[in-house]
């Protein structure tokens, strides 16, 4: 009998060490990269419900757009974190007389706030911002028709991408009580189908088109002022100075 419970115990202790490495799919967010569907397709917590399988990767349901937020059913630890559900937020924003801006963000929400969250990853912040709440890392380019990524920092004067150039990096912000851990990536004109199958390969799979946002430029007003903050984002006073690496949201409003 003794050694009965000893050999069920020791299976309870296995379970629960196979169950904690199971749970990965936070880090594999930090490259940015395909590593984050192979650790969904391997992850036991997201229901397979949401899961869309593709070899040894599996890309999650997104129903909405340009923006769908999904809250799992069970909220499930990772990293010392509480994940709760997932964000994309896919479109093609179109100025006139400017290369189209092909931008895209995708991650998890946990419960904890943004500054745990900044704790639970041990990487090489490029700034973390108290004022705003937010902090980014891993910032890297690509230009088309180039086989391997670039660290980069951007320059005081910087508003885009240079034409066929890619950039991603990681983020962590606050959104609705909650914080949001994600990639963002962001292209001058379309990134080659190179790009999206390493970064991205769920846009190349099913039907769905990247919904095109069109803009207009008013002479008499300034284009930041058409802009609409998230939902869930910290306000933005005016004349307020956004931390460095922050996508371009001056005047925007709720």
């Amino acid at each position: 009998m003794k050694k009965t419970v000893l050999a069920l115990a020791a299976l309870g202790i296995a379970a629960g060490a196979a169950q904690a490495a199971d749970s990965q799919i936070l880090n594999s967010l930090l490259a940015c990269n395909a590593s984050y569907f192979k650790a969904i397709a391997k992850d036991k917590n997201i229901p397979e419900t949401l899961k869309i399988r593709s070899g040894d990767m599996a890309f999650l349901k997104v129903e909405k757009q340009p923006l769908d937020i999904v809250m799992f059913p069970k909220p499930f630890k990772d990293s010392g974190l509480t994940v709760t559900g997932y964000v994309f937020n896919d479109e093609i924003i179109r100025y006139p007389g400017v290369p189209d801006m092909h931008t895209h963000f995708w991650g998890l929400i946990v419960k904890e706030d943004w500054k745990k969250a900044i704790d639970a990853f041990k990487v090489d912040w490029e700034a973390v911002d108290t004022r705003h709440m937010s902090a980014h890392a891993n910032r890297m380019v690509r230009s088309n028709n180039e086989p391997v990524w670039k660290p980069y920092k951007r320059p005081d004067n910087y508003e885009y991408p240079e034409m066929d150039m890619t950039e991603r990096a990681f983020h962590i912000q606050p959104y609705n009580g909650q914080t949001m851990i994600f990639c963002a990536m962001q292209t001058a004109g379309a990134p080659e189908a190179a790009i999206i199958q390493e970064v991205r390969p769920d846009l190349l799979q099913g039907e769905n088109q990247v919904p095109i946002r069109e803009e207009e430029i008013q002479k008499d007003q300034p284009k930041a002022d058409a802009k609409k903050l998230p939902e869930g984002h910290p306000e933005i006073p005016a004349g307020a100075k956004l931390p460095e690496g922050h996508p371009d949201i001056s005047g925007a409003k709720k």
